[in-house]
This record gives C-alpha cells, structure tokens and sequence, in this order.
C-alpha cells in the first residue's frame, strides 16, 4: 500500500470535500450532530430512538431534524463518515483441535497506523 500523503489521507480526502457553508454535513447544523451522535452512542434500539424522532417536540423544535427515522440516522453515519481499515477473516485450524476450525478475524496493524495518524484528531498528541 506504500505510505501515502497528506492529500491521499482518509482526513484529507474529506477535508478537500468539505463545503465551508455546511461544516456538520451530512447533518445540518452543530445541534443536530450532537444529536446524533448521542442517539448512535447511547446504546438506544432503533425502536427507541424512532419513539425518540416521533416525539412532537423533536418535530416543533425550532431547527427539526433532518432524518425521520433510525434507519436513515444509520445509513447516513455508514455512508458519510469516515471508517476505519476493514476487518479480515481468515479460518485455522490449530494443532490441539483439528477438527473444530476456528475463525480469526483481524485487521492490517500497516493500514491501522496509516488510519490512526493521519487523522487530526490526534495531531496535537502525537511525537515522533
């Protein structure tokens, strides 16, 4: 995979993509990703947290939200936030118990590296 620059970073692809007149995309102001992402951290089902979107003062509220459901809250966090290297799966079998195959997953410890420092939120805190 080879080092890659700041430019061809995850962070620096999405910085060069971001619009100065909508800093919170794909949410629509600061309060709404605060919203979500106390709804996606809280451990709430996607039951609760569409109870939660159906309550009329989350619709009154002077800046409502701009998704209805859990589904589509999820879908946008899937489809416009950064992600992490992918997992690997691999199946083993180990010495002691040949015949019950084990999975391992795993992922690349190069492309974690790469991830983890080229994102700015850890720029303050790194030395080499």
């Amino acid at each position: 995979m080879g080092t890659l620059t700041q430019s061809q970073t995850l962070w620096g692809k999405l910085r060069s993509l971001e619009d100065p007149q909508k800093p919170c995309f794909p949410w629509v102001s600061l309060e709404e990703f605060e919203v979500v992402d106390w709804l996606s951290s809280s451990g709430l089902l996607q039951a609760k947290i569409n109870d939660f979107l159906t309550l009329s003062w989350v619709w009154s509220h002077h800046n409502p939200l701009s998704f209805g459901t859990a589904k589509t809250m999820y879908k946008w966090i899937e489809k416009y936030m950064p992600k992490g290297p992918g997992w690997k799966m691999e199946t083993i079998i180990l010495d002691n118990a040949p015949v019950e195959p084990q999975t391992l997953y795993y992922q690349n410890p190069v492309e974690c590296a790469e991830y983890l420092l080229s994102n700015p939120t850890f720029s303050d805190g790194m030395m080499y």
